[in-house]
């Protein structure tokens, strides 16, 4: 979705879009970008939450806190799953017959060769009690 964001032009050209077809895209994939960008702040809320309500203390609260911020992030993980299924949906739907060949085959090839780059996720910087402790400090503990 962000090389058909980036580079418009040539997204236009390769799946035979028109522009009213364009401009639809980039409402959809607007969208979806406003969603999982407040989704790491909103695994941060979770986090900071789980370490004010505990009555835990030491490394017990930062457990504690750690495993509220994975919780979160898993969830918010099985949601943008769900939800690109629905935007690749909504991005069909209004595709025309020329079109939707075109885009269905772009987006095959774009996961083939994101599966074949060896893409790796460093992680949520949350994992460990020494990280937690200074993600917590960071966001969360106000002195």
């Amino acid at each position: 979705m962000q090389e058909i964001s980036t580079d418009p032009a040539n997204t236009k050209v390769r799946i035979g879009l028109s522009d009213r077809q364009l401009q639809e895209l980039f409402v959809t994939i607007s969208n979806a970008r406003g969603f999982i960008n407040g989704s790491e702040m909103a695994n941060v809320r979770a986090m900071c939450a789980a370490w004010d309500e505990s009555a835990a203390s030491g490394n017990a609260r930062i457990t504690e806190a750690i495993a509220a911020y994975k919780a979160r992030e898993q969830l918010t993980q099985a949601f943008i799953a769900k939800y690109y299924t629905v935007v690749l949906f909504d991005i069909e739907a209004f595709l025309d017959e020329k079109s939707l060949p075109l885009f269905r085959a772009y987006m095959n090839d774009r996961r083939r060769r994101l599966a074949n780059a060896g893409m790796t996720s460093w992680g949520s910087p949350v994992q460990n009690i020494s990280a937690g402790t200074d993600t917590i400090d960071f966001h969360c503990r106000t002195n």
